[in-house]
């Protein structure tokens, strides 16, 4: 994965800061989470939230809610100068931290809707645009004590604000949080979507070139485009997607499409189309660096 220059990004001013505020985050995106927290404040005040449950073994890779102290948290400070690596996303409450700590705990493990028990990165931010940013459901039950929601929406380069509606329901932590279908749905293109973003920021550094009249959005959309089309043709491992987006970049849009070689390689008579992609990016190279 390609590492973002860090970028200092402004929060709302109209955050509740009154309220216990939590800075949930994504120990899978962020290496050696914990090690990096106490380096910069020794005092924190931090939840592993694995331990407790069957999966503490796995701390390491835990997904962690770190207690803030105001808008001026060292911690904070950091996340901000980092946001394009999506660490986790801010959390506002007027619970007690125990009822917080216990909801998101319990969101750790949720069912699929056929039954089956699986483990959510509850920290992700790509699950909570999901989840929390879902408008046809309702989401109280996933909010829980959260009254607030405060999410990096890296292509605007801004934040997204999810409000909990009413009052937070009585908690039952009896059994896990069971998806609809159609939640199972969003949570799956909200993979794809963070894969595209990825690969956004990729573009970004390496292909700045490529498609230099497109907004960010726009380039967003695009790269969006040209990995669906990698599904389309058969080839929808993130490996193969970031070979055709790479291969684009390297010769641009139109000789992707008119060049005989590639649309040779494109065509359902390729005899091996599971390497397809593999053969346009080693042809871009020789094409571009001959």
């Amino acid at each position: 994965m390609t590492t973002a220059k860090p970028s200092a990004l402004r929060l709302p001013d109209d955050l509740p800061w009154t309220n216990s505020a939590g800075l949930l985050l994504d120990a899978v995106q962020v290496e050696h989470l914990l090690a990096k927290l106490f380096s910069w404040d020794c005092t924190v005040t931090v939840e592993v939230l694995y331990l407790q449950t069957r999966f503490a073994q796995f701390r390491d890779i835990s997904p962690c809610l770190v207690r803030l102290k105001g808008q001026d948290d060292a911690l904070l400070t950091h996340f901000l100068a980092n946001t394009q690596e999506q660490w986790g996303y801010l959390l506002f409450s007027d619970a007690p931290w125990s009822d917080m700590t216990d909801h998101l705990r319990w969101l750790t493990t949720i069912e699929h809707p056929s039954g089956a028990e699986m483990l959510l990165r509850i920290a992700d931010p790509a699950v909570a645009h999901a989840l929390l940013g879902d408008t046809q459901h309702s989401t109280s039950r996933l909010f829980g004590p959260f009254q607030q929601a405060v999410v990096i929406n890296t292509v605007n380069d801004g934040w997204n604000h999810y409000f909990r509606h009413g009052t937070a329901p009585a908690a039952d932590y009896s059994a896990p949080y069971r998806l609809s279908e159609p939640q199972w749905s969003l949570l799956e293109e909200a993979s794809f979507s963070k894969m595209v973003s990825e690969l956004y920021l990729h573009m970004q550094e390496f292909f700045r070139h490529a498609e230099p009249g497109l907004s960010a959005v726009a380039h967003w959309s695009y790269l969006e485009h040209l990995a669906r089309r990698s599904v389309a043709y058969g080839n929808d491992s993130e490996s193969d997607i970031w070979l055709f987006a790479n291969a684009h970049g390297l010769l641009g849009d139109q000789a992707m499409r008119e060049d005989p070689e590639i649309l040779e390689l494109l065509a359902p008579t390729n005899p091996h189309p599971e390497m397809r992609m593999q053969q346009i990016s080693t042809l871009a190279e020789r094409k571009c660096f001959p």
